[in-house]
């Protein structure tokens, strides 16, 4: 599989549709948080071009890193589930393979995990926007919400699935802890900027 930032969007699909388990939902997640920092830039900057109203400068700026942090996310997913495979695959005679195999699957749960967080600071981002969106691009706001959210969804069921599968209990309870709070403040985010939304349409 080829570096996924890299990819046209006709190769990353047909890599996702192949057999391959890699690139998964936690790259799809972080691709999908990567559309809708983009989709948030657009309106940034077409707002950035009006000449009244306040500056985007620090939205951009903040949506910018995201993006890129999304993009590096992807690939940093597939490399960590190949890296489970490849504990997966150690003899069974091997006497560290139990720990190998755990210490694959916490990576594995963080990657996902990092990316949620960004994605937290997306909806946040994007709450902000919803009040300062020119009219004209407030649907936009809105579609960049609902991606955003699915984005982090999707990245806390990888985190889950990876949870699941370790024996160890110790570095679990900590990280079950990040991702409940994660989804009620992704949840309130992003009813707020999407009530906002609404609100404008109507207006």
């Amino acid at each position: 599989m080829s570096e996924i930032r890299s990819c046209t969007i006709e190769s990353f699909l047909t890599d996702v549709a192949s057999t391959s388990p890699t690139p998964g939902g936690g790259s799809v997640a972080a691709c999908c948080a990567a559309t809708a920092a983009g989709l948030a830039l657009m309106v940034e900057r077409i707002g950035s071009n009006k000449r009244e109203g306040p500056s985007f400068q620090p939205l951009i700026a903040r949506c910018e890193c995201l993006r890129e942090a999304f993009l590096n996310f992807a690939d940093r997913d597939a490399t960590a589930y190949t890296a489970v495979i490849d504990a997966y695959r150690l003899p069974k005679t091997t006497e560290t393979r139990s720990q190998a195999i755990d210490a694959a699957l916490h990576q594995a749960a963080e990657v996902p995990l990092t990316v949620a967080e960004h994605c937290l600071d997306l909806l946040e981002l994007l709450a902000e926007l919803a009040l300062l969106s020119p009219g004209s691009c407030i649907s936009d706001v809105g579609v960049a919400t609902l991606l955003g959210k699915a984005a982090l969804d999707g990245a806390l069921l990888n985190v889950e699935i990876n949870l699941a599968a370790m024996k160890s209990t110790v570095a679990v309870a900590p990280i079950t802890e990040r991702v409940h709070v994660l989804s009620r403040r992704s949840t309130d985010l992003a009813e707020q900027a999407l009530s906002c939304v609404r609100e404008r349409i109507k207006s």
